[in-house]
């Protein structure tokens, strides 16, 4: 894993996403990696279960230039389905979804700092200068703010949106708080 992330690695950040293939997600890979491509971002998979690894791999060499990774321990359940579309809110949906802190932190672990972008994610820009642009910022994600102003419960406070998250490795604490993501995600979510 280390030599395929040191591979994919821009000044020690890995830009990467986490998803099965299900025919639905099969388009939005392959649109993720032509925005990453067409940045001059090298795109890297952590699939989530072999055959989608498999599937990668055949596509990568021809195709966006796509880098595959896969790690047995750290893939999606049988009762999910790989490769099956999985409806969001479902049982599936979530436990794949559960699965982002488990990839970000194993990123964090081998030293490298992470830039996750969700599969369905197009960027029109590099956001990398804009990331870098405050060194001190250990952990950086997107938000969402309620713009449904004829809701009953408007708070004003911003939702965490994960699907572009940055982290640096070496920030105090990063490691931590990712690993205390991971644990109440799992908890939540009753995953394995």
């Amino acid at each position: 894993l280390r030599c395929e992330l040191a591979a994919a690695a821009s000044n020690g950040t890995v830009v990467l996403t986490a998803t099965d293939t299900s025919p639905e997600f099969e388009e939005l890979v392959d649109n993720w990696a032509c925005h990453l491509q067409r940045l001059s971002i090298p795109p890297l998979v952590w699939a989530l279960d072999a055959a989608t690894h498999r599937k990668l791999q055949s596509k990568a060499r021809q195709r966006f230039g796509v880098r595959s990774i896969y790690s047995a321990d750290l893939s999606l359940p049988e009762r999910a389905r790989p490769n099956e579309w999985k409806r969001p809110s479902s049982d599936e949906y979530t436990l794949a979804v559960a699965l982002k802190p488990l990839v970000v932190l194993r990123v964090l672990r081998l030293g490298f700092d992470a830039l996750f972008l969700d599969v369905d994610i197009a960027l029109s820009a590099d956001p990398r200068p804009w990331l870098f642009r405050s060194p001190d910022a250990s952990l950086q994600v997107s938000l969402n703010y309620d713009d449904r102003p004829n809701q009953q419960k408007v708070t004003g406070v911003p939702d965490l949106n994960t699907g572009v998250l940055y982290a640096r490795h070496s920030a105090r604490g990063v490691v931590a708080l990712v690993e205390q993501w991971a644990k109440r995600t799992a908890e939540r979510f009753d995953c394995p």
